[in-house]
């Protein structure tokens, strides 16, 4: 998913996780805190504080999902 303007093309990432507890074992805590890598300043614009999560139903083949835990 990307929008362009004249001068820049913004890139939305989605990644798909089994579960809260395997995004706070990446992220850490708060799970919607931003998590940033230092060569990630070279190639953004713009660094939000916040990310945004999405809850999604359905099966998708070769991901195992866990129950929601909150």
């Amino acid at each position: 998913m990307h929008d362009i303007d004249q001068e820049r093309t913004e890139v939305i990432t989605l990644s798909l996780w089994s579960s809260w507890d395997a995004i706070r074992a990446f992220a850490g805590d708060p799970p919607d805190q931003a998590r940033y890598y230092a060569h990630d300043e070279q190639y953004l614009l713009t660094r939000p504080d916040k990310v945004k999560h999405y809850e999604a139903f359905g099966e998708l083949p070769g991901i195992e999902r866990s129950p929601p835990q909150r």
